[in-house]
């Protein structure tokens, strides 16, 4: 279903922390994985029940810690594209997720944080 919340991710300066902290919380069993994207080559899935929920990495220098929603669509360029007739700032290109997708993370014109997610399987 397009255009639906698919992916949350935190970003944060201390990632180990914060996989026990929602693990003892939530009962959560974060997996981690490599990955050519994150500051530190390390990315951390959330698995639940029908398949990843969302993630953990280490906060990039650029990004603010917290949490950041992702809302899938089927093409990431004509999102993106309308999304800046609209007023939005792109502040992360089209970035490839090998085997995944792809990303770009916009701020809407009243300053708000927003990924973007095009799954693999909708390009082909």
């Amino acid at each position: 279903m397009l255009h639906k919340f698919c992916h949350m991710e935190l970003s944060t300066d201390l990632p180990d922390q914060a996989k026990a902290f929602y693990a003892q919380l939530f009962g959560w069993e974060p997996q981690d994985m490599p990955s050519p994207n994150t500051p530190d080559g390390n990315y951390t899935v959330i698995p639940i029940e029908d398949g990843i929920c969302g993630g953990i990495l280490k906060r990039p220098e650029q990004a603010p810690a917290g949490w950041m929603p992702y809302v899938m669509v089927a093409n990431l360029e004509e999102a993106l594209a309308r999304a800046q007739t609209l007023g939005a700032e792109v502040c992360v290109e089209r970035k490839e997720v090998p085997d995944t997708g792809a990303l770009a993370i916009l701020k809407d014109p009243a300053g708000g944080m927003i990924g973007l997610w095009e799954p693999k399987e909708l390009r082909e």
